[in-house]
C-alpha cells in the first residue's frame, strides 16, 4: 500500500535525506520526487512569561548545582530507556551532582511498571525523577528549562520531534547513532553523538558533557539558533512553495 501510494504521489515531502535515501533505497523511488524539508521548531511551547532554570527546578525538588538530563516523551521500548539508566547508573557513581527526570507516559501499563521496578533496582534510583504519566501543554516548558540536556537514547528512529523541542528550548541533546540524528544533530556544536550505541559510550558523553559546564550552554545558544534559522516554519514554508511551484511549472 505504501509503495501504491508513493508511487501516485507527484512530490513526496520528507525530514531529512536519511529518510530520503530509505525511499529511494527501500522503494525505488526516483530521487528527484522527493523533497526535503526540514521539520519545523516547537516555538508553541515556549511560555509567555519567561521562566528560570532556578524557578522551574523547585517545582521537580532540584537543586541550583544539579546537573541535569531529560529524557521526555512517550514511553516505547524502541526509545532505549534501559540504555540509558544504564548508562546514568555509571555516571551518577562518578558525578554525584548528576539527576535524570523522565517525563512521559509509557505506552501499556506493563511498560510503566517494568521501568518503575528496574529504577527501584538502581543504587541511583533517589536520583532519578520518574513521571510516568503524559504531560500536559502548560507543563512541558518547566521540564525543558529545569534541564541541562536532553537525551535521546533510541535504538531505532526515523526522525524526532523531542529534537526540536530540545532546540527550540536552547537546550544540547545527547543522542544515539541512529536514523537521522548524524544529519540533525551537529556533534560538539549542538549536541553530542555517541561514538558506539553502548551504556560506555554514553557514560563518557554524559561525564564529559559537564566537565565544561560553559560549552553546554553554548551549544543551548547554538541550538536555539537552528531553531530560529533552519527548523523555522518560516524556512519550511519557503521550501514547500518553491516544491509546489516546481510540481506546478512541471506539468505545464
Amino acid at each position: 500500500m505504501k509503495y501504491l501510494v508513493y508511487r501516485a504521489a507527484n512530490t513526496i515531502f520528507v525530514h531529512s535525506a536519511h529518510i530520503k535515501n530509505l525511499l529511494v533505497e527501500n522503494f525505488k523511488i526516483r530521487s528527484e520526487k522527493i523533497e526535503i524539508v526540514p521539520h519545523g521548531n516547537y516555538d508553541n511551547y515556549l511560555p509567555q512569561r519567561r521562566m528560570t532554570q532556578l524557578e522551574a527546578r523547585q517545582d521537580f525538588g532540584l537543586n541550583e548545582n544539579d546537573q541535569v538530563l531529560l529524557f521526555f516523551g512517550i514511553i516505547r521500548e524502541y526509545k532505549g530507556l534501559d540504555l540509558l539508566l544504564d548508562a546514568f547508573e555509571g555516571a551518577a557513581t562518578a558525578n554525584p551532582l548528576l539527576k535524570l527526570v523522565i517525563a512521559g507516559s509509557p505506552l501499556t501499563p506493563a511498560l510503566r511498571e517494568r521501568y518503575a521496578h528496574r529504577i527501584e533496582g538502581l543504587a541511583s534510583k533517589e536520583r532519578i525523577i520518574y513521571h510516568a504519566e503524559f504531560i500536559p501543554v502548560e507543563k512541558v516548558a518547566g521540564y525543558f528549562v529545569a534541564c541541562d540536556v536532553v537525551v535521546l537514547p533510541y535504538q531505532k528512529i526515523y526522525h524526532s520531534g523531542v529534537l526540536h523541542l530540545a532546540y527550540s528550548f536552547g537546550k544540547p541533546v545527547m543522542a544515539t547513532r541512529v536514523g537521522d540524528f548524524p544529519e540533525t544533530i551537529e556533534h560538539g556544536k549542538s549536541g553530542f553523538l555517541l561514538e558506539t550505541n553502548d551504556a560506555q559510550s554514553f557514560v563518557q558523553v554524559i561525564l564529559n558533557s559537564f566537565t565544561k559546564p560553559e560549552a553546554l550552554i553554548e551549544m543551548g545558544k547554538y541550538a536555539r539558533h537552528l531553531s530560529e534559522t533552519k527548523y523555522s516554519w518560516k524556512a519550511a514554508a519557503q521550501k514547500t512553495k518553491q516544491a509546489y511551484a516546481s510540481m506546478v511549472n512541471s506539468h505545464r
